[in-house]
């Protein structure tokens, strides 16, 4: 790989290295001792002492890439050329470690976590609508800070914020390359590259600066850590259509004949019983500008054998068997994966049979839609139950099974001004119980009781017969729900 003075002046603080160099380019791959001062390849470093080079008299250590050189305090060619060779070694390794990283199908958190070994700074990566995408173990020291928890928790800063800091740093938006922010609206300033594919701007990287003082070379560290991820993105980008139509589990969900016996003959070879507990996952991204669901399926489906992940419609889909697994410790580590690749993602009932997968997807779909996204959170296929069962009766029902009653209680509302409906609905939910009741409607207890009064003057309804109530809540449930399910397939 190609590296620069600047950089080299790093590695090799212990000398007090003084540069003199004008060129910010990344041209040197090797290096080479010289003891007649010719210094003819622009790609080799050229080591001897000064007076080789510039006929001074003096011994310390030159090293001469052109024009451009740096004086090393020391007056020992072995001792520097040891030391060249090992920053050489350094920067080789690490770019070695990016490139099989990349090659392995590595998350991009992963990626920044490695980027930190080259730049020991915090690194965020943030999409084009400017919410966060991925970011390094070095954010762990901003644990206390409120702001950045802020930002980490909701995946970005406050919208108004934001418009604030656009109106102000619109210019930035087209730049190719490096250009440094103050931290006059974020908690601390920072250095940020844009990262370009195909003269299309994908996402930004932001090393976090917090009063630290960026070196030329750091700073061509950070050149050289865009380049991998531009490399990461470039292979992850797009959704991997191949694993979608050869995956067993993505044709059972598109309804293809069969497709249930192929999936459970798959599963069985790889060492899951027909009728294990299992349970199904939707995972979508907070971001609609940055698909990782191939990349990041892969890697769930690797971490452990009782995990089948699939990325299928811009979600990554993740099939679970419990005999395999423990579901409280891949409860909380997929949240933990949730929360650093910026995905939500919601959880089916548990169910045995094969079959069952497109009624566990879609309930679990409906859960995810129905939910605000937020980073890391991880929503439960109960919390949703009414939705889902009041969405299989609308679907499969040519029957009114709703109460009349409720019809007639919302239509006496319309045309008195009342609020008759919305009080027996929170009376009945509530199992009957006053308080929490009237806390609900945040109403009086005496205008509750008057209220059910009324109603039950008005109304031929035995509020005391257990079959007449839920069959009421459930109309209520079902009026409510039937009408606003998103998440159907």
């Amino acid at each position: 790989m190609d590296i620069s003075l600047w950089m080299l002046a790093d590695r090799l603080s212990e000398y007090e290295p003084k540069v003199y160099c004008d060129s910010n380019d990344r041209n040197i791959r090797e290096v080479r001792i010289s003891y007649d001062g010719i210094c003819q390849s622009p790609d080799i470093l050229y080591l001897g002492s000064a007076d080789t080079f510039h006929y001074d008299g003096s011994d310390k250590i030159i090293c001469q890439n052109q024009k451009s050189y740096m004086v090393l305090n020391t007056s020992s060619l072995y001792d520097a050329l040891n030391s060249v060779l090992d920053a050489f070694g350094f920067f080789a390794k690490w770019a070695e470690k990016c490139t099989n990283l990349i090659s392995s199908g590595c998350s991009l958190p992963e990626l920044l976590d490695l980027a930190e070994d080259l730049l020991p700074r915090p690194m965020s990566v943030v999409n084009v609508s400017q919410q966060r995408i991925a970011y390094s173990k070095g954010f762990a020291a901003y644990r206390e800070d409120d702001a950045w928890q802020s930002m980490m928790a909701h995946s970005g800063f406050d919208p108004d914020i934001m418009m604030q800091f656009n109106e102000k740093y619109l210019y930035t938006f087209e730049q190719k390359g490096l250009f440094y922010l103050p931290a006059d609206f974020f908690p601390t300033s920072g250095w940020c590259h844009h990262i370009w594919v195909n003269d299309r701007r994908l996402a930004t990287l932001i090393v976090v600066a917090d009063g630290c003082h960026f070196t030329k070379g750091m700073l061509q560290r950070i050149e050289l850590i865009i380049s991998y991820i531009r490399s990461w993105i470039t292979a992850n980008y797009q959704s991997d259509d191949q694993a979608k139509t050869t995956s067993y589990l993505a044709r059972i969900l598109d309804g293809a004949p069969g497709s249930a016996q192929s999936l459970s003959e798959y599963l069985q070879k790889t060492g899951w019983h027909d009728h294990c507990p299992k349970q199904l996952f939707a995972a979508s991204y907070i971001s609609a500008y940055f698909y990782q669901e191939a990349m990041l399926s892969r890697v769930l489906s690797e971490q452990s054998e009782g995990v089948y992940a699939i990325p299928y419609q811009k979600n990554i889909i993740i099939l679970c068997n419990y005999d395999l697994i423990d579901p409280t410790v891949f409860h909380k580590r997929f949240k933990r994966f949730l929360q650093r690749n910026n995905y939500y993602a919601a959880y089916s009932l548990p169910f045995r049979n094969i079959d069952q997968i497109p009624d566990a997807y879609r309930q679990t779909l409906q859960t995810l839609t129905q939910q605000t996204p937020s980073s890391g959170e991880l929503y439960a296929g109960t919390s949703n139950v009414m939705p889902y069962i009041a969405d299989i009766v609308k679907q499969n029902s040519l029957l009114d099974l709703v109460h009349p009653l409720t019809n007639e209680i919302k239509a006496y509302d319309k045309a008195h001004h009342t609020e008759y409906y919305e009080t027996l609905f929170s009376y009945l939910r509530n199992e009957r119980n006053h308080q929490l009741t009237s806390q609900d409607l945040f109403i009086h207890r005496n205008t509750l009781f008057k209220r059910l009064r009324k109603i039950q003057e008005l109304w031929d309804i035995s509020l005391e017969n257990p079959d007449e109530r839920f069959y009421l809540l459930y109309s209520f449930y079902q009026i409510k729900y039937a009408h606003t399910s998103k998440g159907t397939v």
